[in-house]
């Protein structure tokens, strides 16, 4: 089919799109303060999900101790049931190692939801006021994976993008927040390390080892668990709570002040 040049659809969809009018301020802020809302509800949940799941790890880990020690007593004692002992270690080690899993996948959650929080943040306070900003919105992802940076750039952005959106702002709660955030982390991975050692240790030991070289052996594997315990219930659920309680505090809708001069602050 033939069109006239005015009514080829190609020239009709530029003319349609001309005539749609162009978004305003307004409208791209409220977009990205319902973006940002968003990656709030996925944080907060995320942190509910985290702190849960690391109460039932460290029940997992405790248990898991405790049947070393258990064991340890079995074999030193000569306790006749010492095949029971060695079936609770066995299913203990087991459950311990497939949660490994679960704590790989609430990681992984949680931090997509902060990330992802903080570049909506970002973006948003780019929207509102970008003479005020430092970084662009782009450092709120990358700062994340630089090594080194990463102790103390997501955090600047944080509060930067933060104090552009609302003015209620609490710098103490963000720095504690952030300091147990960074402490959870160093611990996190000098546990791992040292886990890794102790397992290769143990794994490392020949059938003809003496008891008392496997009983080291042991103990010091469950002294690893018992960290790991203390890491969960302190250390992991710690940092969890108080990023709740600050991600609560902050903005998820209200009224855009339109004839402020200053920078445009979300209060609610």
């Amino acid at each position: 089919m033939v069109f006239p040049f005015w009514e080829k659809p190609e020239n009709l969809s530029k003319e349609w799109a001309k005539m749609q009018p162009l978004p305003t301020r307004e409208s791209i802020i409220a977009e990205r303060l319902a973006r940002a809302g968003a990656w709030k509800k996925a944080l907060i949940i995320s942190c509910y999900f985290s702190i849960g799941s690391y109460v039932l790890l460290g029940f997992v880990a405790l248990n898991f101790k405790n049947s070393i020690t258990q064991f340890i007593g079995a074999v030193s004692s000569g306790n006749d049931l010492i095949a029971l002992f060695v079936n609770s270690l066995e299913t203990n080690e087991n459950i311990y190692t497939a949660s490994g899993i679960l704590d790989l996948l609430v990681g992984l959650f949680a931090v997509i939801s902060l990330v992802g929080w903080t570049h909506a943040n970002a973006k948003l306070a780019n929207e509102i006021d970008s003479t005020s900003l430092s970084f662009s919105p782009g450092w709120a992802i990358g700062a994340w994976f630089v090594p080194f940076l990463n102790f103390v750039r997501p955090r600047e952005i944080i509060e930067e993008s933060q104090t552009t959106v609302s003015s209620k702002l609490s710098i103490g709660l963000l720095n504690t927040w952030w300091g147990f955030f960074i402490a959870s982390w160093i611990i996190n991975v000098a546990l791992g390390r040292i886990e890794l050692q102790t397992t290769s240790k143990l794994d490392s030991l020949s059938d003809n080892a003496s008891w008392s070289s496997i009983e080291a052996a042991f103990y010091d594997y469950s002294a690893v668990l018992f960290l790991n315990v203390i890491n969960y219930w302190v250390f992991s659920i710690v940092p969890m709570v108080l990023l709740l309680i600050f991600i609560r505090k902050t903005p998820a809708a209200g009224d855009l002040e339109k004839d402020s001069a200053e920078p445009l602050h979300l209060d609610f």
